[in-house]
């Protein structure tokens, strides 16, 4: 919960469908006073890496180019349009802080492009071969939790957090953290799933592939987001809804998990609806375009806010 009352209503139960590290369900619940959409009981803070498997997709390295160079493409390509935004910001010598950098490859990316820019990346679980790649090129990285960060006099020109705020106990803690580690005039660039997103009303009560159990912690709506960022002391220069072909598989994936028994038409259906699977990407991609036309909002949203 963000405000702090105790009062809640159960919006969703389920468990987790993706990678099975549990089998016991979990509940979302909003909270009556102020309406934020939180996981109750959140999991103990030493218990929370065991929901993190050793092949979860951002250390097994599942959407780089060694796993498919198609969807490692698709990614860098969707990653560069949605920094289109601070394109004169990464053209000169700025530090970048990435939280939740997984295998590395947004820092790679900036690096090559901009040998000057002054890179960081913090993840708590980093792979050998993310440390070794990005120490060659200089890029700076941090094995620890954004909570347990200890970010000292840094200061920095950009924040991006990418699908990381839903995934921390304390959301107005970590924002208050990091809105400190901002130069003045800096911008922290944040994406997450949006709780309001046209295509949860298909998956509402469990399947919906936003709520993630267990590894979401938080869900934020559009003024809940805002409400958050600007709590920290920031404002809000840019907010509006991304394409989320990953959450219509996730939630298509749960589904199919829950309905079918084990064998070989579950294993093919879970084949087909995988992010994994460029063409499944292609297809909700194309929905979500045609939704988002029509003025619905998308199950992804990205915010920015700026220190002034």
């Amino acid at each position: 919960m963000i405000c702090g009352a105790g009062e809640s209503s159960v919006v969703a139960r389920g468990n987790d469908y993706e990678y099975r590290t549990s089998e016991r369900d979990f509940t979302f619940v909003a909270c009556s006073n102020c309406g934020h959409v939180y996981l109750n009981p959140k999991p103990a803070e030493h218990c929370l890496h065991l929901a993190y498997p050793d092949n979860y997709y951002t250390v097994s390295g599942r959407h780089t180019s060694r796993q498919s160079t198609i969807i490692a493409r698709l990614k860098s390509f969707v990653i560069k349009r949605r920094l289109r935004f601070f394109q004169d910001l990464l053209k000169g010598r700025a530090r970048v802080l990435e939280v939740g950098c997984g295998d590395g490859a947004l820092l790679v990316d900036l690096k090559t492009r901009n040998p000057q820019l002054d890179l960081v990346g913090l993840d708590p679980a980093l792979g050998k071969e993310t440390v070794k790649r990005c120490k060659a090129m200089g890029i700076k990285l941090m094995e620890t939790s954004v909570e347990q960060a200890d970010l000292g006099h840094d200061r920095f020109d950009l924040i991006i957090m990418n699908q990381v705020i839903e995934h921390v106990l304390d959301p107005a803690r970590v924002m208050g953290n990091l809105a400190n580690a901002l130069e003045p005039g800096g911008y922290i660039s944040i994406e997450t799933p949006n709780r309001d997103g046209y295509d949860r009303v298909f998956f509402r009560r469990s399947f919906w592939g936003g709520y993630y159990f267990p590894r979401h912690l938080h869900l934020f709506d559009r003024a809940g987001l805002k409400s958050c960022v600007e709590n920290s002391g920031l404002n809000v220069v840019y907010q509006g809804y991304l394409l989320a072909p990953i959450i219509w598989i996730f939630s298509v994936h749960a589904l199919l998990s829950h309905g079918l028994n084990e064998g070989r038409m579950k294993d093919m259906m879970s084949g087909i609806f995988s992010d994994r699977n460029p063409f499944c990407l292609a297809v909700f991609t194309v929905v979500d375009l045609l939704a988002r036309i029509v003025g619905f909002p998308t199950s992804n949203q990205k915010i920015i806010g700026r220190k002034y």
